[in-house]
């Protein structure tokens, strides 16, 4: 099967959610326009427990992967065709002279009969450190080998993107990073550390359970976390960059995923496998460096700005970070997929991003830390 599809960038998602909502304001005429224009069943395509929730599933988890993005456009305008933002953004999505962005091909077949490893990796997973933060409440680092790999995917791997590309060596040095993603009783623990910068709630998470991830949590929020950690250990601890993330992910693999070519519910959670969040390392499979759920469970936030490819993108590890007055309103970059988004999404080199004080429950993190000295 052959066949294209856009990918919005998480600003352009946010406009046509606000624009959709202003011309449906309920569920019910949303359930009609769905169902007349698109012919589908709004419960059956898109969950969620607010509006706003709907209409941002309907987009991310339908229209965007089964490349139905203009067909919900379209009928959107044609049931309301006073809604002047709709009409703005069918012209900037879908006039000719914007087709550069629908470039993907499904299908091709993908010889890695060749791959090699890129880094030597055995018994790093012996490395580590354990950050105790009281009350029985740790969280276990481990030591990542520093090396050279290549960053992003291949024009052919199937679902991926532009925006994985170029593909691009990138040397990172040796750092720490969480074994799992960060769970709810660490987050309890470190939001009763001293403020930084604002209030954290303690317990933010729509599924709850101490050793699930924590979600509902912005880039903000997950900035603040590291903050207070950092002054607490006195050591110093951030978000990793996209090249932090994609390396300690592959762990020296060049497959889409580090389990190979593809995933099952066995291995990872992820497209409503589960239909919720499950408990860290739950499934029992980590990659090389002895990481858990990197792909699925939920998305994890970079310290990356976004961008919409990687020319001009740094060859070492730090974070692609545009320096004006007006930073903490580009978008920040997620990765890993989630409980919630389909396996294309959970692939290695694939790149999601949204507003740095936007939180849903598919959004958590997973802490880095330099090397200790």
């Amino acid at each position: 099967m052959s066949g294209s599809r856009i990918k919005l960038s998480g600003q352009e998602i946010g406009r046509l959610r606000d624009a959709i909502i202003s011309a449906f304001p309920d569920k019910a005429s949303l359930e009609m326009m769905v169902a007349i224009e698109l012919d589908e069943n709004l419960d059956e395509i898109a969950g969620g427990q607010t509006l706003k929730a709907i209409v941002f599933y309907l987009i991310k988890k339908w229209a965007e992967p089964k490349g139905k993005l203009k067909e919900l456009v379209e009928g959107a305008c044609k049931e309301n065709p006073g809604n002047q933002d709709l009409k703005n953004i069918r012209k900037e999505l879908f006039t000719h002279d914007n087709n550069k962005r629908i470039d993907i091909t499904f299908g091709r077949n993908t010889n890695r009969s060749n791959q090699k490893l890129i880094v030597n990796y055995q018994g790093v997973q012996n490395q580590h450190f354990t950050e105790d933060l009281g009350n029985g409440v740790e969280i276990e680092m481990l030591y990542i080998p520093g090396g050279n790999f290549i960053m992003g995917a291949p024009e052919n791997e199937q679902g991926s993107y532009d925006d994985e590309r170029p593909q691009h060596q990138v040397t990172v040095p040796s750092f720490f990073i969480g074994k799992y993603p960060v769970t709810q009783a660490q987050w309890r623990a470190v939001t009763f550390l001293t403020k930084v910068s604002h209030e954290l709630k303690p317990n933010p998470s729509h599924f709850k359970g101490d050793n699930r991830p924590v979600e509902r949590v912005s880039w903000l929020d997950a900035v603040e976390f590291c903050d207070r950690l950092s002054g607490h250990t006195n050591k110093n601890y951030h978000l990793p960059s996209e090249a932090e993330w994609e390396y300690a992910c592959r762990a020296g693999t060049t497959t889409p995923f580090h389990f190979g070519e593809t995933i099952t519910s066995e291995l990872a959670n992820y497209g409503g496998n589960y239909n919720q969040t499950t408990d860290v390392g739950s499934l029992g499979r980590a990659n090389a460096f002895g990481l858990y759920d990197m792909h699925g469970n939920v998305w994890e936030w970079c310290a990356d700005q976004w961008h919409s490819n990687y020319e001009e993108a740094p060859t070492d590890k730090s974070a692609w970070v545009i320096d004006n007055n007006d930073n903490d309103n580009h978008s920040r970059v997620l990765r890993g997929g989630s409980w919630h988004f389909s396996s294309e999404d959970c692939r290695c080199a694939y790149r999601n991003s949204y507003y740095p004080a936007f939180n849903d429950y598919a959004f958590g993190l997973r802490v880095v830390c330099g090397v200790l000295v």
